[in-house]
């Protein structure tokens, strides 16, 4: 009963448009975002809705007056399972798995191909996703990493990615650069994302509190985040359970080992 009363007012509402309390807010297309020199502090919602396509077609765009054609790769870790998109999709590849069977014994399944549904966490304004591994481990990977990773060369072993024009859920490639920390934070500065007389980053003032963190994954492999409150925010989990493996208390958190620089 409580469903159909719902699906009752959302048909009301779009009969009756006139009478929803819509915000100042504006939705723009990709091209329309693309001849903006920088949309953070004007009274405009920007969204960029690639994640919510689920279509297997490839998308086709404007560019910055280039027709571009979206393009696919294996994610690290995760070949012939996930690919992501220069568009920030994620695509499931078709494969055949082992499931249990209620007799007992493994039986072939087959998964078809689809794209996977990503959303955005609503604490960080991220885009991320699920991928779980052949052998069932499920870890929550931010979109615009992942196609930085994938797409853009690092030589410099750059820590950050950056949003060019501020959009945290414009996720194509041509929007993405790897940076320094310094450098994120005074492209922040500049778009208006954060002001230089707030918070932490008080003019003469460096915080204290703010303690550089490593992690390593299973094979070795390290990434260094300035903290771990930065950590937990690129990762889209919760920042005590990381407090609590710096701390000693647990071992590993969320699969990874956990040390101050």
């Amino acid at each position: 009963m409580k469903t159909i009363c719902i699906f009752v007012m959302l048909i009301i509402q779009l009969l009756n448009p006139k009478d929803i309390n819509v915000p100042k807010t504006g939705v723009f297309t990709p091209k329309e975002l693309d001849n903006k020199p920088s949309v953070v502090g004007t009274p405009y919602l920007c969204i960029m809705n690639h994640h919510l396509n689920f279509s297997l077609e490839n998308i086709v765009e404007e560019i910055d007056g280039t027709l571009v054609t979206e393009e696919w790769r294996d994610i690290a870790g995760y070949e012939d399972v996930y690919q992501i998109s220069s568009f920030g999709r994620v695509k499931a590849l078709f494969r055949i798995t082992d499931r249990p069977h209620r007799c007992g014994r493994l039986v072939k399944y087959p998964l078809k191909e689809k794209i996977k549904a990503s959303w955005v966490n609503q604490d960080t304004g991220y885009v991320q996703n699920q991928l779980t591994t052949e052998k069932g481990q499920k870890s929550l990977h931010l979109v615009h990493r992942l196609v930085a990773q994938t797409f853009i060369p690092n030589p410099e072993n750059k820590i950050d990615v950056n949003h060019k024009k501020g959009i945290k859920t414009d996720n194509r490639v041509s929007k993405l650069e790897w940076n320094t920390r310094s450098e994120n934070q005074k492209h922040s500065f500049r778009i208006g994302l954060a002001k230089p007389n707030s918070g932490c980053f008080k003019k003469g003032i460096a915080s204290t509190k703010k303690k550089p963190v490593i992690r390593t994954d299973s094979e070795g492999r390290e990434t260094v985040f300035s903290s771990g409150t930065e950590a937990a925010r690129e990762m889209g989990v919760y920042h005590s359970s990381i407090v609590n493996c710096l701390k000693g208390k647990s071992k590993t958190s969320h699969k990874y080992f956990w040390r101050y620089a």
